[in-house]
């Protein structure tokens, strides 16, 4: 094969291999993709995609208790009202910590 390429292309044209990337490769070889061995990171820090591991909540997330908004009537010794009933559950984030340049992971939990 040939050494040089002259194209309008002049970089690898391949995409980063973490997958929330769509940054090109880095390389500036339009050929490095035949090299043992390759791959094509963009060489940025990427957010990691996973859900968070950490002990407790990360959000507490309130809601309706129903699909419908559902009203029921307090009363007691000074009257009565209505109001919504809401139901707390909890969600977790996607993990804070960001992956290295060239690397597929971070150290340490997510």
């Amino acid at each position: 094969p040939h050494e040089t390429h002259k194209c309008e292309n002049e970089v690898c044209p391949i995409e980063c291999p973490i997958t929330t990337c769509r940054r090109r490769c880095e390389s500036k070889k339009h050929f490095h993709a035949l090299e043992e061995n390759v791959i094509h990171f963009c060489g940025e820090v990427h957010q990691c995609p996973n859900e968070c591991e950490e002990l407790g909540i990360c959000k507490i997330v309130t809601k309706p208790s129903a699909i419908v908004q559902e009203e029921a009537e307090n009363v007691n010794k000074f009257g009565s009202f209505m109001f919504t009933k809401y139901s707390q559950t909890f969600q977790r984030l996607p993990c804070c910590i960001k992956i290295p340049p060239y690397e597929f992971k971070h150290d340490g939990k997510h």
